[in-house]
């Protein structure tokens, strides 16, 4: 009778307990490495303005260029006329 009492105890009791904390654990676990992949993708932000045609301003796409090299995420700001260089 004993036995059959550690039984009930452990399956009822215990097991989903020790289910639960293990849940919390990898839900916990999930989070903290989704922080760590979101933290290290993330890059820096800049915007490169051209007052003008940004087709004719070989300069300032060579500089966006550059940034974007360096690991930044650039955004273009101009009047779309020419192809850029």
């Amino acid at each position: 009778m004993n036995n059959d009492l550690l039984q009930f105890i452990n399956l009822w009791v215990l097991f989903p307990a020790s289910l639960f904390f293990r849940c919390i654990f990898v839900i916990i676990l999930c989070i903290l490495l989704r922080r760590l992949w979101v933290y290290k993708s993330k890059r820096r932000r800049v915007a490169v303005v051209v007052v003008g045609d940004i087709g004719r301003s070989p300069r300032m796409s060579y500089h966006a260029l550059s940034l974007a090299q360096h690991e930044f995420n650039v955004e273009l700001i101009g009047y779309a006329g020419m192809l850029l260089v």
